[in-house]
């Protein structure tokens, strides 16, 4: 079975930059982040562009024609679920510190732990 193109990315990633990002930054008054976030977006709209078909370029677009690659994509996930789950946990010890409540830091760190404990059991599940 064919697998289906990849052509839409760079027009979703434009599309969400400008008429999402951009525009909801603008309308709370953050211009600046918003051109911030539209030249984040569009520069990978410009990779998945220019990228062709390397690793990298494959990798970013979740294609798994291999173990490696999907090895790599697993590293990668696992990477930013520790750096994300860290930064939240810091942020919420650094309220509470503060004497505050430590919202919405503590809900982001129970949904987090929550999608980890339910993964773990399906993935103990099925295998």
């Amino acid at each position: 079975m064919k697998r289906p193109s990849l052509e839409w990315r760079p027009a979703l990633s434009l599309l969400l930059a400008a008429g999402l990002v951009f525009a909801a930054a603008a309308a709370g008054g953050k211009t600046q982040q918003g051109a911030l976030m539209f030249g984040l977006l569009g520069s990978f709209a410009l990779f998945s562009l220019l990228g062709g078909r390397r690793l990298l370029d494959r990798a970013l677009h979740g294609e798994r024609h291999d173990e490696r690659s999907a090895q790599l994509s697993l590293l990668a996930v696992r990477a930013a679920y520790t750096v994300l789950t860290s930064t939240l946990l810091v942020a919420w010890l650094v309220e509470l510190a503060r004497g505050r409540s430590g919202q919405p830091y503590y809900w982001l760190c129970l949904v987090a732990a929550c999608a980890y404990l339910g993964a773990t059991v399906i993935a103990r599940l099925r295998s």
